[in-house]
């Protein structure tokens, strides 16, 4: 039962992951932002916001 709950968080966790990324990737990519102002709006590294846009747009 442990194992069942822990690997329905993982999972949960990859998946809201996902999500977040595309809605990111279809912001930056629909509204013409800059990366920048949107890595610093969600706190994440500008890095970390192109990893997230180059993977979703190869995928």
């Amino acid at each position: 039962m442990i194992n069942n709950m822990v690997s329905k968080g993982l999972f949960g966790d990859l998946y809201m992951a996902i999500f977040i990324g595309k809605i990111i990737h279809d912001l930056v990519k629909a509204s013409g932002l800059k990366a920048k102002a949107v890595a610093d709006a969600i706190n994440v590294s500008e890095s970390t916001l192109f990893g997230i846009y180059w993977k979703n747009h190869f995928d």
